[in-house]
């Protein structure tokens, strides 16, 4: 990462995954600046849907790209876990437990 990052605010993204899993549906819940609304943010999103989404948020530095952000370790995060991981029959909907592309 460069310096010019160094002046910028962290965010919170709060994202949605379909069982769980990455490889299927998701969507962004939203963008927060403090990690207590992102938190409550994961859980409120996993409880109105009913337990089939596990939500993830992950605490970044403002304007980074794809590249600077997956070369960093691991960052900051907070997790909901789906409550079918594992459970929602052997389909195209599927999340295996043990699955590498799990959050």
């Amino acid at each position: 990462m460069d310096n010019n990052h160094l002046h910028l605010p962290n965010v919170w993204v709060v994202t949605a995954y379909l069982w769980g899993c990455r490889d299927n549906h998701s969507y962004v819940v939203g963008v927060y600046i403090t990690k207590e609304a992102a938190i409550q943010a994961c859980e409120l999103e996993a409880t109105f849907r009913g337990g089939k989404y596990g939500v993830e948020a992950v605490k970044i530095p403002l304007e980074t790209s794809w590249k600077e952000w997956t070369s960093q370790p691991r960052p900051e995060r907070y997790y909901v876990e789906s409550a079918y991981v594992g459970k929602a029959g052997k389909g195209q909907n599927y999340c295996d437990p043990e699955s590498a592309a799990r959050i």
